[in-house]
């Protein structure tokens, strides 16, 4: 650690301290699309070209999945919302790209 006074004004020391410690990004958010469903879950992202995930490398959200919800009258509800092909998904990169959370679809209007 430097024992060099901050000074100046808020931005001013808010500048210098982030000069001083250091910027850390815990996440980056990428797109990328499905290039095979699960159960055998790949994907590709699009930013970097040739990169594709396997199902061992990723962690898929439950509401992405084919999943059961019980409600409290007893009723049984079904949802089919797995990923298919082509769909763009956005994965959020974490612990130095070694966790891959597959957060949600993508969708453009």
């Amino acid at each position: 650690m430097r024992n060099e006074r901050i000074e100046g004004g808020p931005a001013t020391r808010l500048i210098q301290l982030i000069q001083r410690y250091g910027y850390n990004k815990d996440v980056d958010f990428e797109l990328a699309t499905v290039v095979s469903p699960p159960p055998d879950l790949r994907i590709k992202f699009d930013q970097y070209k040739g990169i594709i995930l396997e199902k061992d490398d990723l962690v898929v959200c439950e509401h992405l999945t084919q999943h059961t919800r019980r409600l409290t009258d007893g009723t049984t509800l079904t949802f089919e919302t797995a990923l298919k092909v082509g769909d763009r998904v956005i994965v959020a990169c974490m612990d130095e790209r070694q966790l891959f959370i597959v957060v949600d679809k993508a969708v453009t209007f």
